[in-house]
């Protein structure tokens, strides 16, 4: 077996084959969120820098946090997407997303709105 496909078979078995993009949204600090009493400094203190920031047309802004992973596994081991014909023909991928929107007043900073949903 050639030294490249060796490592690339070491490389499988050592890498998990996850991707993320984000910070894990915790559910307990979603529970913590009172429209109209929330500043925006609370919402950065609790969730960090945005993932994004958008204009509202009522001069607001929308605060996003996005958290993302997903795994690609063959054979029960996960495999990174690079090497995945060198670890398994069967494949198969798995992918988590959290997003929270946070809809900020325009004068006063404070949460108005906030949705939360996994996919």
């Amino acid at each position: 077996m050639s030294k490249l496909i060796q490592a690339m078979v070491l490389l499988c078995l050592i890498l998990v084959g996850c991707a993320w993009q984000g910070r894990e949204i915790d559910i307990a600090s979603i529970n913590k969120i009172e429209n109209g009493v929330t500043t925006e400094a609370e919402i950065v203190r609790e969730f960090g820098k945005p993932t994004f920031v958008s204009p509202k047309p009522d001069n607001g802004e929308k605060l996003g946090y996005i958290y993302t992973v997903s795994r690609v596994t063959g054979y029960g081991v996960a495999c990174p997407a690079l090497f995945l014909n060198a670890c398994a023909p069967e494949k198969s991928a798995v992918a988590k997303s959290q997003v929270l929107e946070i809809c900020l007043d325009s004068s006063t900073r404070l949460v108005k709105r906030h949705m939360f949903r996994v996919q």
